[in-house]
C-alpha cells in the first residue's frame, strides 16, 4: 500500500534510575498519507505504545482529531495511564504535541484524512496489517525488555488498564467495520474526553490551577487555557455545559479561576539602572531579569527573576501568590539587583530555549567547560540557574549541547528560583481549581 506509509523503528526506554519504571516505549515513527509526509521518522521520542493502542482502536471506530488537541493517533508523550473510573477504556494523558488525522469507515474500506485535505481511501484489511505491523513491533519489544515496574499504585492500576485493554483489543480484532460497535465507540468519546480532562487537572496537581504554569511550548499556553475552560479563550473552547458533565463524573468541584488585576509596587528609579544592566530572557516572562539580589535585611538570593507583571502573566497565566508551585518576593524590600553567579550566558539560555523540550515538561542539556569536562543537567521550563561543578564558574562554560544529557553520569538539576514582580498585570484567560485543594 504505497499511499500509506505507517512504520516505527529504534524502539527505546528512558534514562531513568530506574529504567524498569518507564512504562512507556519510546522510538522513531514515519507515517505519510499520500506525497504528504506527517513524520519523517527522525525524531525518535514518540510515545509508540500509546500511540499502538490509538491506532488499535481505529480498527473498530472512527477517529477524528480532538478540537482539545487531546488524543492524538500518534503521540508525543504518553506516560500518564489512568484506570477508568467505569472501567472503560484506559485513559492516557498526553501533550499537546502529536500526529493526527481522521480514519473513518467506510464499509470495508477506511479514509484516510489530514488537516491539509489530503485523503487517500484503502481497504480496511490493508490498513489492519499496517497497524498491526506496528503494533507487533511495539509488543516485541515489551517482550524482549525486562518486567515494567510501576512506582506507585496509581501507576500499576494506569498500567494494567492499558496492558488489559490491549491483550483485549488483540483477542478482539476480527478486522471488520461493525456500524453497531462504531455507533457505541462514538458516543463514548466525550465521555472519555470528559474524564480526560479531570486526569489531566489531577496530573497538574502541581501548579493548582491547571496547566497554565506548566507550557510546553511559548506559543502553547492559549491552548491550554483553552482545555480548561472557555473562558474567553483564544482558541477552541469547552462550554460550561461540557465542564458541568466532567463535575457529574468526577463528583468533585471545579472553582473557576481568572488571574484578573495584580497591582504590583513599582520598579524604584534606583533598580532601574541595575535591572537595565542585565540581559533579558524573553523566554520565560516578556522582559524577565535571571538575577542576584540582596534584600534590605541583607538576605541574598542568588536566583530570582525579576519580571514586569504584565510580562510574567501573558505567559505563565497564573499569578504567584495562586500557585502554591511558586515563590515570590516582594519588589519594594530589594536593596539591589546583579547579575547572578548561577545563570548561564544569555547566548546559551537562548539556544537551549530555541531548541524545545526535551520531553514533556523538562529538558536535558550538557554544558561543556574550557577544561574539557562536561555536566549533564535536567531542567523544567526555566532553566537559566544551574548548580556548578566544584572549581566552576558560569564564565568557563564554553558550549551547551541540547538534548544531551540523558545518560550522563552524576546528572545535576536546575536551580529552584523566586519571582519577583512590579508593574501592573491583567489577564482574564479563564482556568480551574480542583475542589478539595490537593
Amino acid at each position: 500500500m504505497a499511499e500509506v506509509v505507517l512504520e516505527v523503528a529504534k524502539l527505546q526506554w528512558l534514562d531513568v534510575p530506574l529504567q524498569e519504571s518507564d512504562l512507556c516505549a519510546h522510538g522513531a515513527v514515519k507515517v505519510s498519507i499520500a506525497d504528504e509526509v506527517l513524520c519523517d521518522g527522525k525524531e525518535s521520542d514518540w510515545c509508540v505504545s500509546a500511540s499502538a493502542l490509538h491506532l488499535h482502536r481505529t480498527l473498530k471506530a472512527d477517529h477524528v482529531p480532538s478540537p482539545n488537541h487531546i488524543n492524538h493517533l500518534i503521540e508525543h508523550c504518553g506516560h500518564g495511564m489512568f484506570a477508568s473510573p467505569d472501567g472503560g477504556d484506559v485513559i492516557i494523558n498526553g501533550c499537546n504535541l502529536g500526529i493526527d488525522f481522521n480514519v473513518l469507515h467506510a464499509g470495508t474500506d477506511v479514509i484516510l484524512q489530514t488537516s491539509k485535505g489530503t485523503k487517500v481511501t484503502v481497504p480496511l484489511r490493508e490498513w489492519a496489517s499496517l497497524v498491526a505491523g506496528f503494533s507487533d513491533a511495539m509488543q516485541s519489544f515489551y517482550d524482549r525488555s525486562p518486567r515494567r515496574k510501576p512506582e506507585d499504585s496509581t501507576e500499576a492500576a494506569g498500567y494494567s488498564a492499558f496492558v488489559t485493554e490491549w491483550h483485549r483489543s488483540v483477542k478482539r480484532l476480527n478486522f471488520s467495520s461493525s456500524v453497531s460497535h462504531c455507533a457505541r465507540h462514538a458516543a463514548n468519546n466525550e465521555k472519555r474526553d470528559a474524564r480526560l480532562l479531570y486526569i489531566m487537572v489531577l496530573a497538574s496537581r502541581r501548579t493548582h490551577y491547571g496547566l497554565q504554569g506548566a507550557r510546553r511550548e511559548r506559543d502553547c499556553r492559549g491552548r491550554y487555557a483553552s482545555l480548561w475552560c472557555g473562558y474567553d479563550c483564544p482558541h477552541d473552547r469547552l462550554s460550561h455545559e461540557y465542564l458541568s458533565k466532567v463535575v457529574q463524573m468526577t463528583e468533585r468541584t471545579f472553582t473557576p479561576y481568572s488571574p484578573g488585576r495584580m497591582d504590583y509596587p513599582p520598579l524604584p528609579a534606583r533598580l532601574k539602572i541595575q535591572f537595565d544592566a542585565i540581559a533579558p530572557c524573553d523566554h520565560v516572562a516578556k522582559g524577565a531579569r535571571p538575577c542576584m539580589v540582596t534584600l534590605e535585611d541583607g538576605t541574598v538570593l542568588e536566583t530570582v527573576y525579576v519580571a514586569p507583571a504584565q510580562g510574567y502573566i501573558d505567559i505563565w497565566g497564573v499569578w504567584p501568590k495562586d500557585d502554591r508551585g511558586k515563590k515570590e518576593i516582594d519588589i519594594s524590600k530589594v536593596a539591589k539587583i546583579a547579575e547572578s553567579p548561577r545563570c548561564l550566558p544569555k547566548r546559551f539560555t537562548d539556544k537551549l530555549y530555541e531548541a524545545g523540550e526535551d520531553g514533556m515538561g523538562y529538558c536535558l542539556f550538557t554544558a561543556v567547560f574550557k577544561d574539557g569536562s562536561a555536566q549533564a543537567y535536567l531542567a523544567g521550563g526555566a532553566l537559566d540557574f544551574i548548580p556548578l561543578p566544584v572549581g566552576m564558574s558560569v564564565a568557563d562554560i564554553v558550549d551547551v549541547i541540547p538534548y544531551e544529557g540523558r545518560h550522563g553520569p552524576n546528572r545535576l538539576e536546575s536551580l529552584d528560583f523566586h519571582w519577583c514582580l512590579f508593574g501592573v498585570g491583567e489577564s482574564h484567560i479563564g482556568s480551574f481549581k480542583v475542589e478539595p485543594p490537593f
